[in-house]
């Protein structure tokens, strides 16, 4: 009977459903995980820009008034966006401690040291068995002047892998 031309031509049929429906769902998941890493991409430009903002100016407050460095704590930022937040380039308190976590220029690619422009980017901190997908926004006193430093913000890639995991039990 399998040898028959009416089992082969049914059991053809049911093979291309089958192959058709394993292509859509990769595919599917391809576009997906294509989405998640653009939109957690954007998230974090957006709150890396936010924060070097924010920074730069509690630095140019600091300054003018000669106080105290900053009001607020790199640990609550931390908590507030779910996110690590790390730093790079020049102390923008002189002689005083901003709380976020220093990263040597080694670490990261020459985009983000060369201080141009934002950046996006992977990075593994050091002493971290994590990859991180990371944002990173230079820090300007004045909208035109050179940059001190750069605002770091990211994320575990995990993160992004378990946004769509419940997608390929669906699938």
């Amino acid at each position: 009977m399998p040898g028959s031309l009416r089992f082969r031509l049914p059991a053809l049929f049911l093979l291309g459903i089958v192959l058709a429906g394993v292509v859509a769902a990769a595919i599917s998941l391809r576009l997906f995980q294509t989405y998640t890493r653009g939109q957690s991409v954007a998230e974090l430009t957006r709150e890396a820009s936010g924060l070097a903002q924010l920074y730069a100016d509690a630095a140019l407050r600091a300054a003018d008034e000669g106080s105290d460095a900053i009001d607020f704590a790199a640990s609550k930022l931390e908590l507030a966006t779910g996110d690590r937040i790390f730093y790079v380039g020049a102390s923008l308190f002189p002689g005083q401690d901003t709380g976020l976590q220093r990263l040597p220029d080694s670490s990261l690619p020459p985009e983000v040291t060369a201080l141009a422009g934002p950046v996006s980017f992977e990075l593994r901190p050091p002493g971290e068995e994590r990859t991180f997908l990371a944002a990173a926004e230079p820090v300007r006193l004045e909208p035109d002047s050179d940059a001190l430093g750069a605002i770091v913000v990211a994320k575990p890639k995990t993160v992004l892998r378990d946004q769509w995991v419940p997608l390929v039990g669906r699938l």
